[in-house]
């Protein structure tokens, strides 16, 4: 970590003739999510989050008190200065912009002068409110925002970000600010709900903290890896970890991620081998250079940065990237080379739209893939954009002639044994025909696209 602070602080002294600070603060990842709600805090302003779910866990009002019941917590954040900014139009803005991190609602207070008004208080006890704004450290000109979740993980995201955007719109972020921040002590693990299990937070070669190497088969919920993250002004500049260099440590990790030691010996035997014969603790950092430079001179965007970006499609405009391979190259990857998919056709005239070359397409899918349903939803789409494409066309006709846009709404296929018929579009006063059957129904693919379209 020395070396990289090292490193850093010669950069900006460098290239911005900034005097860095070293060494960098050194937070613990529980400590960066409960003060911050994230584990890439900005530090360039407060806002810090306090945790009030002891004070509402016993409150008659559930959206409090059931969080906490269910293993969660209620959290807030005190916007110092912030009640003169945000009116209750921007506070219901703040609220939007919380629920796009999975939370229910925001709930808030505003101290504007003189004057205390709130979206909870009424529905509870003067004591509880009294509480809750000296947890805030509230005073005349704060706005105070909770967040109340059964997933701490949704509080953390949602307070954190608010904590971000709050501070934006105040004009509180200097990009010319420079503050690092070590990161450390990650969980070794995380549980995915999907998976049922829990797995590496960041890989399965990650060495647990010493003290906590006991718990890698016994508490792994409380396992902590020796995973660092260095940070700037929220971001992350990169990550690393000192490196498993045990044999019996390495095998109980793969026996967490549920290797049964046959599978670890087929899979990793190399790695497990090498250990008999001694490997040094060792471990490493990478950065994002890219973002590095990019933060250094004030951007937000790395595309201002990189010589030659991606554009939107992922393709690289200066050496036309993707580029078509040839089947010597294919063939020596072991790349199956697909034929394009036959194009869709469309048109419009008098009023009605004709789509042509679906049932091409969609007999050249099937033989590719040989799957119903990457068949049905591939046609889907299909049909889905070029009846967009008609649709712009005809409103453009008719804006030509001085008419107004008609309101279009795409109706599912009615159904004959064997072809699709024509999708309808209700109250436009035309209709979209397909100029060919599209796929018969005594096959799979057939059957599939069918059963799509009706459930559309």
């Amino acid at each position: 970590m020395a070396i990289q602070e090292g490193f850093l602080k010669r950069v900006f002294k460098e290239v911005l003739d900034v005097d860095v600070q070293t060494p960098f603060q050194r937070m613990p990842w529980q400590e960066a999510m409960d003060r911050f709600g994230s584990d890439k805090p900005d530090l360039r302003f407060g806002f810090e989050l306090k945790d009030i779910s002891d004070i509402v866990k016993d409150s008659s009002f559930s959206v409090f008190s059931a969080p906490v019941a269910a293993g969660g917590s209620v959290r807030l954040i005190n916007v110092e200065g912030g009640a003169a900014a945000f009116p209750r139009k921007k506070i219901d803005k703040l609220g939007d912009f919380a629920k796009t991190y999975h939370a229910k609602g925001l709930a808030w207070t505003r101290l504007h002068e003189g004057n205390v008004t709130s979206s909870f208080a009424k529905n509870l006890t003067e004591e509880e409110n009294a509480a809750i704004l000296e947890r805030a450290g509230a005073k005349d000109g704060d706005l105070v925002l909770i967040v109340g979740d059964a997933n701490n993980e949704v509080v953390w995201a949602a307070l954190g970000a608010l904590r971000c955007e709050v501070a934006k719109q105040m004009g509180l972020i200097d990009p010319m600010d420079f503050k690092f921040l070590w990161v450390t002590e990650f969980p070794m693990f995380e549980y995915s709900e999907e998976e049922g299990r829990y797995q590496a937070m960041h890989h399965p070669f990650t060495a647990p903290m010493v003290e906590d190497e006991d718990k890698i088969l016994t508490d792994k919920a409380n396992c902590r890896a020796r995973a660092y993250d260095i940070v700037l002004n929220g971001t992350e500049l990169g990550g690393g970890s000192i490196r498993i260099h045990s044999g019996e440590i390495q095998s109980k990790m793969f026996e967490v991620l549920g290797f049964t030691p046959e599978d670890a010996q087929e899979k990793f035997g190399f790695l497990l081998e090498a250990f008999k014969y001694g490997v040094p603790p060792h471990g490493g950092l990478a950065f994002g250079l890219d973002r590095l430079v990019a933060l250094s001179i004030g951007l937000e965007d790395i595309r201002d940065v990189i010589a030659f970006p991606k554009v939107q499609n992922a393709s690289e405009l200066m050496t036309k990237c993707p580029a078509p391979a040839d089947a010597k190259a294919l063939e020596e990857l072991a790349v199956q080379n697909t034929k394009p998919l036959p194009q869709i056709k469309t048109s419009v005239k008098d009023g009605i739209c004709h789509l042509s070359g679906l049932e091409n397409q969609a007999a050249a899918l099937w033989k590719q893939t040989a799957d119903p349903a990457l068949v049905a939803a591939y046609t889907l789409t299909t049909i889905g954009k070029s009846l967009r494409k008609m649709t712009d066309q005809l409103q453009a006709m008719r804006a030509e002639q001085g008419e107004k846009p008609l309101p279009v709404v795409y109706a599912g296929g009615v159904m004959s044994n064997k072809f699709i018929r024509p999708i309808l579009t209700k109250g436009a006063g035309w209709r979209v025909y397909f100029s060919e059957p599209a796929f018969s129904a005594d096959n799979a693919a057939g059957t599939a696209i069918l059963c799509a379209l009706r459930a559309q």
